[in-house]
């Protein structure tokens, strides 16, 4: 069981659906808030391609940043993204972090698309994510730097209830595997 390896590793995951409904759960400090915000220093001081893509519903109310492993190309809403080589600095920590939670999903770390959204811009609609490329786990994980952020799920058959709403300090995670997208939406309000 993931919530099991990932205690025994020291981090103190926090479920927040029924497992039947695919595992959502939240990682108060996958990072410590020092590291997380360095690295978020690190991110947007300049020296990597930071871009505004658009996607088929016209351009992004962000930028982002893919990087990853050489054949990790990820394609979404019309768009199709061939990874930048892994960073070096900081992002190698965050990326032992961010193995440790996939190795207890039984996978791999392939990628990373950061997002960059400017204080008081940037918000994404209700929407799951498409994880056919993401292997068995069908693992996303949520890295929140740059200081706190709110995040809603709600559970896709029933929109109506309401909405789990999540903040997100420096360094916490959401984590969504298994068949979380089949049962959840996620979105990111402009607070």
């Amino acid at each position: 069981m993931p919530l099991a390896a990932l205690r025994a590793a020291g981090l103190k995951p926090r479920l927040l659906s029924p497992t039947q409904l695919g595992y959502v759960y939240q990682i108060p400090k996958l990072l410590e808030a020092a590291e997380a915000s360095a690295l978020f220093q690190e991110l947007t001081s300049g020296g990597h391609a930071w871009k505004t893509e658009t996607d088929a519903f016209g351009p992004q109310q962000r930028e982002s940043f893919y990087c990853g492993d050489q054949r990790a190309i990820f394609s979404y809403v019309g768009l199709s993204l061939t990874p930048r080589s892994w960073p070096d600095g900081r992002m190698t920590s965050a990326r032992h972090a961010v193995q440790t939670v996939a190795a207890a999903h039984g996978t791999q770390c392939t990628a990373c698309l950061a997002n960059h959204y400017a204080e008081g811009t940037g918000s994404i609609p209700w929407h799951h994510d498409e994880v056919r490329a993401h292997g068995p786990a069908k693992l996303v994980i949520a890295l929140s730097l740059g200081g706190t952020r709110r995040m809603e799920l709600r559970q896709r058959h029933a929109p109506s209830q309401p909405p789990l709403s999540l903040t997100l300090p420096e360094g916490s995670a959401v984590v969504m595997a298994g068949d979380a997208q089949e049962h959840w939406e996620h979105r990111l309000p402009l607070d």
